[in-house]
């Protein structure tokens, strides 16, 4: 079924009206938009009046997407007051444009006249007398509104369905129109692989940002996976490369963090693939079953001091053998061994048995290589019947073992 808001052609257009319907269906809502952009709080909020592409007592060209009038994209007045909002997704703001919307607002007898910009980022040139909003942080305002105000609701839920169409569409690139605020999966909210590709694109964004993960010499200048294809799977993932490592040899040759989001679970994870050098894999070798081991304590000891504010998360190892029909193709599992940490030891608290043979498998397997073995240390994150809010998600301080 087509959306509510989906009445036109153009991606800038769809949105516009979007944030018209909203705004018009729920006046405190206006109110309290127009006070957040402009800082107004004075204004004869009953008599307010909203036109898409139109000039205020003019009437409504129903072929207006077919011409280039140069009209504001949304027009918020009452009085002689008014908003004009330009809305841009692609397309770079015209200084003379807006200036030309000033002028128009002047001549149908206006005097208060502010000028807004709307655009998945900040332009690079700042023009002082214009107010500059993005998608993303109108976004996050009104997923604040949405406790109180269903509008609010629907519009933040469409900016999502929009950002996923046209990501699909080619047309969003990089960019984006929404901020990462948790993976929204539960019981209720099903997880769906486009969604996944979404929700993970806004988290490495969010990730990639974090000042403590500067001391781990994150390589920001790579941007992870080239592209995430596909339409259906049961999970996906992305990567941060390290500068510590060698950036020439690619993802699949050095150590990274791993971020995948899966069917039921979401996994942080620091990946040794198969492809590190002889050298590094000799110095996990060296530490013996006993070292390996401590160091896998010691992992344990500070995924879970991470982790310790997320219900149903746990510390985890695992080692993968795999191989590719081509060099294109997926992989295709031979064997996993995945195991709690907290199985070294055990935790009586988390009703955990001790089975340190588990970890004795897992060194075994990596000293006696003779397959493609990756192998991943890190923290399971379980869908709960709560969603996995960002603020445990991101906010929660990542500390690893210095060996």
């Amino acid at each position: 079924m087509r959306n509510l808001f989906d009445q036109y052609r153009h991606p800038e257009n769809r949105l516009t009206h979007a944030l018209c319907c909203c705004l018009e269906n729920d006046r405190e809502l206006l109110r309290l938009f127009l006070t957040w952009m402009t800082g107004e709080t004075d204004l004869n909020w009953r008599n307010l009046k909203i036109v898409e592409q139109q000039i205020p007592g003019s009437p409504i060209d129903e072929n207006f997407e077919e011409e280039e009038r140069g009209l504001p994209d949304l027009w918020i007045f009452e009085g002689e007051w008014s908003l004009i909002i330009e809305n841009k997704v692609m397309a770079p703001v015209s200084v003379d444009q807006l200036r030309r919307h000033r002028g128009m607002a002047k001549r149908n007898a206006f005097k208060s006249v502010k000028l807004a910009v709307l655009s998945p980022e900040l332009p690079k040139r700042i023009v002082p007398w214009v107010i500059y909003r993005t998608w993303p942080d109108v976004f996050c305002w009104m997923r604040k509104q949405a406790k109180h105000s269903l509008w609010a609701g629907y519009l933040s839920e469409y900016l999502q369905v929009a950002e996923d169409r046209m990501t699909k569409e080619l047309y969003l690139g990089d960019i984006s129109l929404t901020e990462f605020d948790g993976i929204p999966f539960n019981s209720d909210h099903p997880f769906t692989y486009r969604e996944a590709k979404r929700v993970l694109k806004l988290a490495m964004t969010e990730l990639r940002k974090r000042s403590d993960l500067r001391k781990f010499r994150i390589n920001n200048s790579q941007s992870g996976r080239k592209a995430i294809t596909g339409s259906q799977g049961r999970g996906v993932w992305d990567f941060i490369q390290l500068k510590a490592f060698d950036i020439d040899a690619g993802f699949t040759g050095s150590p990274h963090l791993t971020l995948v989001i899966e069917l039921h679970r979401v996994l942080a994870i620091v990946s040794i693939p198969n492809g590190v050098k002889a050298k590094m894999r000799s110095k996990l070798i060296e530490l013996g079953t006993d070292g390996f081991a401590d160091l896998s304590r010691q992992i344990c000891t500070n995924v879970e001091r991470a982790i310790r504010h997320i219900k149903g998360a746990y510390p985890f190892m695992a080692v993968s053998q795999r191989h590719y029909l081509s060099q294109n193709s997926p992989s295709i599992p031979d064997a996993r061994l995945e195991f709690d940490l907290r199985t070294i030891d055990g935790k009586k608290s988390a009703r955990v048995k001790c089975q340190p043979e588990w970890i004795d498998a897992a060194y075994a397997a990596l000293a006696n290589k003779r397959s493609n073995l990756h192998a991943e240390w890190g923290a399971v994150l379980q869908y709960q019947d709560a969603k996995m809010q960002s603020s445990h998600m991101l906010n929660s301080r990542p500390q690893f073992s210095n060996s």
